[in-house]
């Protein structure tokens, strides 16, 4: 009787061969997300900053107040992560600290949509409740995979793999 293989982590190639790739771990996904999570917040804070300013200046009359606060969330929050990841290429500031990429389940690249998708529905689970929805999810699912990855087909796969160790040959001077 054989035992049970583990397949999870396996993409399949255009050739049916199965590729080993590792997604990336819980905590290491956590980390990269507080930091992009820090960035999108900071950003916003200077958006807050400069609305106040044009306020105070008098180029901005009060009735747009509301119409800028809007727009600065949207662009903190959605554009600028869609953009990022775009531009990139499936990593942004925090998966860069912590060696991660967003690829497709079948471990293609991502595109607009994907991007746009896990943006989207970023906005609801990483910033309305400060990351909780994103981390339960990411908790009980086998390649750490918050809803936005979950709706779009995407996870976060390890780009980055230990350096080898070199061993030198020690040989007898004789």
């Amino acid at each position: 009787m054989s035992t049970p293989i583990d397949t999870a982590d396996e993409v399949l190639s255009g050739e049916a061969v199965a590729i080993d790739v590792q997604p990336l771990g819980f905590f290491m996904r956590a980390l990269g997300a507080l930091i992009d999570m820090i960035v999108g917040w900071v950003l916003f804070l200077l958006f807050l900053w400069l609305r106040t300013w044009l306020l105070f200046a008098g180029i901005v009359d009060t009735s747009i107040d509301g119409i800028l606060s809007i727009a600065a969330m949207v662009v903190c929050f959605v554009v600028v992560p869609i953009v990022v990841e775009l531009a990139l290429r499936g990593r942004s500031l925090g998966k860069l600290a912590v060696g991660g990429r967003i690829v497709r389940l079948d471990g293609g690249a991502a595109g607009f949509r994907h991007a746009f998708i896990r943006a989207l529905i970023g906005v609801l689970e990483i910033y309305m409740t400060f990351g909780a929805v994103a981390m339960l999810s990411g908790a009980f699912t086998a390649r750490s995979q918050r809803l936005g990855d979950l709706v779009a087909g995407t996870y976060s796969q390890r780009v980055r793999t230990p350096k080898l160790v070199r061993l030198a040959a020690v040989m007898p001077p004789a």
